[in-house]
């Protein structure tokens, strides 16, 4: 496990991390589900018209007979919900960058168009919408706030180096050398990878300009600074001098690292390759579902919690790309019922081949996200951690303050009608039950 915290604990030590924050999980879980979840289920079934909770077969109770809502309570949390929404999201920008100098003029302008396509991206405005929504109706709306890295997978073909074994060569960063990234010169057999390549002018140096910057940059003979193709200066340290081969040197170049020289027996060839395209990279939030959330229920802020939680389930396919599980963990939470069994299975052609099942060939496993604080050694301390939770098996482990910004909680609550001393709050369902009940009750004998 390639993190500060896995890193130092022990395959035991390891263990025993997951079943306390399991324990954890499932004790504070217990304080939610007595009365907290059922009523956040009940309260979401009114919002969306679902009042079944109340026919009964107790013959003198007219919801035995007649249960037809009026929703006037929903149309009150509508109107509020629309009203909240307008006054937030009903123009952008949302913020406003005021400069306080002159030369902040541009950047003052340009800010606010990136905070809008940074929280377009993150799917700001709808998850608050939807926030809001649940807060009105339900009593809050549980909002998480986390960085997404999504990827693209994929192979093409290109043409890239390969040496005289016919493996692929790669630069200093470990990628592949392509084709069209290359330079090869007229004036010598040395191929450079793609970067900025000029003639050091006659009576050029590298000098300290005071005025302009305390390392070296390049100057021409007067002393003028010589810029790069991008108006940067050339400095001493990001530069390389090359001599191309050639019987008559026609002069020195400087090329901007890095520089790769084209082996004799090297050459390009067309491949089959893997590669892959970061699609989004960024701030990303979500809505946290109230029967995925567990939390304690006795804090004035989520942010003040010793233990938040969120469940989620995954896939085996996603828990080795995008969270790392090895071979080892694997074998921990794999169970029988959990395991792929292709041998068993035959394709529906009938063809002798095996089928494929993503029930079976990927199994979804239910898995605890835990921002918690927790015993490590003969110490409390804040940890993440990702945990299938029936297994109690450590996916992934590491210091709260390595995953989070200063090791803040993720989670946050959007409570419209809060209650003094509580994170969560009562909804207009909880708020005006006794007159919705006796509204509907009246309006049912009626008819």
């Amino acid at each position: 496990m390639e993190t500060a915290l896995g890193k130092s604990l022990t395959d035991d030590e390891l263990d025993l991390l997951g079943r306390r924050l399991i324990a954890k999980y499932t004790a504070t879980k217990q304080g939610m589900d007595s009365k907290w979840l059922p009523a956040r289920v009940k309260y979401k079934k009114y919002a969306e018209g679902d009042y079944s909770d109340r026919n009964t077969r107790d013959e003198s109770d007219i919801f035995s007979k007649n249960n037809i809502p009026l929703e006037f309570i929903t149309g009150a949390a509508d109107f509020m919900v629309a009203r909240a929404c307008e006054d937030i999201f009903g123009s952008e920008p949302y913020f406003a960058a005021v400069p306080q100098l002159p030369a902040d003029e541009a950047l003052g302008q340009q800010l606010p168009k990136h905070f809008s396509w940074k929280l377009g991206e993150a799917k700001f405005k709808t998850v608050g919408r939807q926030a809001i929504w649940r807060g009105f109706h339900i009593g809050e709306g549980i909002v998480k706030a986390t960085w997404r890295r999504t990827v693209d997978k994929y192979e093409r073909i290109a043409v890239i180096l390969i040496d005289a074994k016919k493996k692929a060569v790669l630069d200093e960063n470990g990628d592949f050398i392509f084709a069209e990234d290359s330079n090869l010169k007229e004036m010598g057999l040395s191929l450079w990878a793609k970067s900025e390549i000029v003639r050091m002018p006659e009576g050029a140096q590298f000098v300290v300009v005071p005025e302009v910057s305390q390392l070296e940059i390049l100057v021409d003979a007067k002393g003028v600074p010589i810029p790069t193709g991008n108006g940067e200066n050339w400095f001493s340290q990001d530069a390389q001098e090359v001599l191309f081969a050639d019987e008559e040197p026609a002069g020195a170049f400087l090329c901007k690292s890095p520089i790769i020289s084209q082996q004799s027996d090297e050459t390009f060839e067309e491949r089959l390759i893997e590669d892959e395209e970061v699609t989004y990279e960024g701030l990303d939030d979500a809505l946290v579902d109230a029967g995925d959330f567990v939390a304690p229920l006795n804090i004035r802020h989520l942010s003040e919690s010793d233990g938040n939680f969120h469940k989620l389930s995954l896939r085996r396919s996603v828990l080795r790309d995008e969270w790392g599980m090895d071979a080892a963990i694997e074998a921990k939470i794999g169970t029988d019922d959990q395991r792929p069994k292709n041998e068993a299975k035959q394709a529906q052609a009938g063809e002798g081949e095996p089928g494929f099942d993503p029930e079976e060939d990927d199994p979804e496993y239910e898995c605890i996200e835990c921002y918690a604080k927790v015993q490590i050694g003969d110490r409390m301390a804040r940890v993440y951690a990702l945990v299938e939770k029936k297994s109690e098996a450590v996916i992934v482990c590491d210091y709260l303050q390595n995953v989070t910004p200063r090791g803040l909680q993720p989670f946050a609550a959007i409570v419209p009608c809060p209650v003094p001393g509580r994170w969560h709050g009562r909804g207009f369902h909880e708020i005006y039950k006794s007159q919705s009940k006796f509204i509907d009750r009246t309006f049912n004998a009626i008819i």
